[in-house]
């Protein structure tokens, strides 16, 4: 009976048959069109209305490799708004595999935008001590980076740091977080030097941090690929640029979920129709 056949495969057929819908999903190339969250709206929305005089945005990437596919396409789609704005990027890490891996992306989006290391975006890297680093900004950022991470020269070489000297200079401040190290980002540079905080988080920390954007603690909140899609399609609306994997993965993961509740219900209604059997 093909019910009882149903009940009796082996896994690693449901495995593969998932894997196909996933590669199929990804080479049609397909995008959807979304319906951004409020709190990923909200973010764009403050970078788009950043002051002349505070067109600077600070982005701390405190995550590794294993976090690339939810906030990598997140970070990309920020630096595109940002160079499309005339926004400055100064880039750091809590964790000292972000630095590299955020660079990646910068480097990739700045030779695209044709922006300028040293002018429009720059790398300060890593610094062990979340707390020291974090409230030493709050003083005097050179007292935390005085070289760079590309090329290890003053910073005070780059045209970019001209002016810019503590929080009351930046515009924003944004965590991609895969853990917690966004908390300390609201306690420290919101809390006790009243900067403004956002937060790029995978999808399974998002919630933790949607009680400080209830409390107006950040001003806006991307969580997981849903988040990094929203903001892809946020930016592609308004400039016509900034598509990429977030927006595709969307449509594999959707497909990937589609196929998993299908499975779900036929592996059900076989058990049902295999048990009513044998009771007969």
């Amino acid at each position: 009976m093909i019910w009882e056949k149903l009940a009796k495969i082996d896994r690693r057929w449901l495995f593969l048959f998932e894997a196909i819908v996933l590669i199929l999903a990804i080479i049609l190339g397909k995008t959807m069109t979304m319906k951004p969250a409020p709190e990923t709206k909200k973010l764009f929305n403050f970078v788009e209305n950043l002051p002349e005089n505070k067109k600077v945005v600070l982005i701390s990437t405190d995550y590794d490799a294993a976090s690339m596919p939810e906030l990598q396409p997140f970070l990309r789609a920020f630096l595109t708004h940002c160079f499309k704005k005339k926004i400055k990027v100064l880039l750091m890490g809590h964790w000292p595999a972000g630095v590299p891996i955020g660079m990646e992306a910068l480097e990739n989006v700045a030779k695209k935008m044709g922006a300028k290391y040293g002018e429009d975006y720059l790398a300060l890297g890593f610094r062990p001590g979340i707390t020291a680093v974090i409230a030493g900004i709050g003083k005097e950022i050179r007292d935390v980076f005085k070289v760079d991470y590309k090329y290890s020269k003053p910073i005070d070489e780059y045209p970019i740091m001209r002016g810019i000297h503590t929080y009351d200079n930046i515009g924003l401040v944004i965590g991609l977080e895969a853990g917690a190290v966004g908390e300390s980002w609201i306690a420290l540079a919101w809390g006790r030097f009243k900067a403004n905080v956002a937060i790029a988080s995978t999808a399974v920390v998002a919630s933790d941090y949607y009680a400080y954007l209830q409390a107006n603690q950040i001003v806006g909140l991307a969580g997981g690929l849903k988040g990094a899609a929203d903001y892809e399609y946020l930016v592609w609306k308004k400039y016509g640029v900034g598509k990429g994997w977030g927006l595709k993965a969307m449509i594999a993961q959707s497909a990937a979920q589609l196929y998993i509740i299908l499975m779900l219900l036929l592996g059900n209604l076989g058990y049902i129709m295999v048990t009513r059997r044998r009771k007969k």
